[in-house]
């Protein structure tokens, strides 16, 4: 009986740190944030809104009416070493908003942005059914914006217009609860909005 208790206890220790972050353990997940680094852009734009369009003489152009999608992530990391993580996620999100001048409806924009990065994390507790963790990612952003304006407003340049820049991710605590398949939830800027939730699941 003692050899099958011990192949018993083996199998039980091996099931439970495998789902550990230990060197070559990979996983996959996918979430939903809010309040992303392309929300916080968006909301300046009315800074440069004189490069991209002109009004009427005396116009004023005003935005409300601001929709937004939470920003979908598709995340794939492996542990290159126990605790530490390195991977690539893509993200996406569409945002629009109605033009105003002087308080009337007179055009909309919409944008979608999609982002590709490279990302980095350090699990300092790594338990079965438990890990806690900060990290950071560095990326490219694309963004196509198309306008739809009234007589009041014209657009200087073409319309469908494409920007791209640079964009980062600052992780500052992320929990992650469960063991093979898990639920998650991390704070931090960037991409990801401030917060973000989802599912993960261990290869």
């Amino acid at each position: 009986m003692k050899p099958i208790k011990l192949s018993l206890l083996s199998i039980v220790l091996i099931s439970s740190f495998s789902f550990c972050q230990t060197a070559n353990t990979s996983e996959i997940s996918a979430s939903l944030g809010v309040e992303t680094l392309e929300d916080f852009r968006t909301a300046l734009s009315d800074l440069t809104t004189t490069l991209l369009t002109s009004t009427v003489p005396g116009g004023k152009i005003t935005f409300e009416n601001g929709s937004r999608i939470s920003a979908y992530n598709v995340h794939y990391a492996i542990a290159v070493k126990d605790h530490w993580m390195v991977g690539a996620t893509l993200a996406y999100q569409t945002l629009s908003r109605d033009w105003l001048v002087n308080d009337k409806v007179a055009g909309q924009d919409s944008s979608t942005a999609y982002t590709i990065a490279v990302e980095t994390d350090y699990r300092y507790i790594s338990k079965p059914v438990f890990q806690m963790y900060s990290g950071a990612g560095l990326g490219l952003v694309s963004v196509k914006t198309d306008f739809t304006l009234g007589p009041n407003l014209m657009l200087k340049g073409e319309n469908g217009q494409s920007s791209q820049y640079f964009t980062f991710q600052i992780t500052a605590l992320g929990f992650r609860v469960g063991k093979q398949l898990a639920g998650f939830a991390e704070l931090g800027f960037g991409y990801k909005g401030i917060a973000s939730a989802g599912l993960s699941y261990q290869l």
